[in-house]
């Protein structure tokens, strides 16, 4: 243990400040013995650099998600994508499999959510809840993310607040546009998903 201390921690110190911080760091813990320990044993506390600000990244993430379902040409949507994309590079791969996972269900929901719209409304019913059974919420594996689950509560708040207005402005289409639109979108909106994901995690899954 004696020797860890007084080899090993001062020389991971060393490497570390190099690698990870700078040239200036690194000759200071070079120089400094008890600075290269301190950065060695800080090393050890530190989380790495994927898991900093998670719930926040998260939360951008899935609005880069739901953005792009829309349109991911938008240069900058196909900003926000490469930014996530370095983020996500840095995880290990089972954590990068189950935040895939999870960012398919939240953008999986969302198409639900639309097809339920189109479809309420070509048939004259009222439309569905975005808390609606078909939403599957509660199993939903993006509502145990805390990032994720907040995007999409910020979404839903949105939502509700045009929802009257958007369901008066698709009324005025024929059931047979509607019925067509449904159609249509749902394939489109559904391949916009999975590209993004390709493109977000490097076409990588489980």
């Amino acid at each position: 243990m004696l020797l860890f201390v007084m080899f090993a921690l001062p020389t991971w110190g060393i490497i570390h400040c190099f690698l990870h911080h700078s040239a200036t760091r690194g000759l200071l813990a070079l120089l400094i013995p008890p600075y290269a320990a301190y950065e060695g044993v800080a090393y050890l506390w530190e989380s790495p650099r994927w898991e900093r600000d998670w719930e926040d990244n998260c939360e951008v993430l899935g609005a880069t998600v739901l953005r792009s379902i829309q349109d991911d040409t938008d240069p900058q949507i196909v900003a926000m994508q490469s930014a996530m994309k370095g983020w996500i590079a840095t995880m290990p791969d089972e954590r990068r499999d189950d935040l895939r996972d999870e960012v398919q269900s939240l953008g999986g929901t969302f198409i639900q959510y639309w097809e339920n719209v189109l479809a309420d409304t070509a048939f004259g019913r009222p439309l569905r809840s975005m808390t609606d059974d078909s939403l599957r919420l509660p199993s939903a594996p993006f509502m145990r993310n805390v990032g994720l689950e907040r995007i999409w509560g910020r979404w839903v708040e949105k939502q509700a607040a045009v929802e009257l207005t958007m369901a008066r402005e698709l009324s005025k289409l024929s059931p047979a546009r509607l019925q067509e639109l449904a159609q249509a979108g749902t394939p489109e909106s559904r391949d916009a998903l999975e590209r993004t994901l390709d493109e977000l995690f490097g076409g990588h899954s489980g």
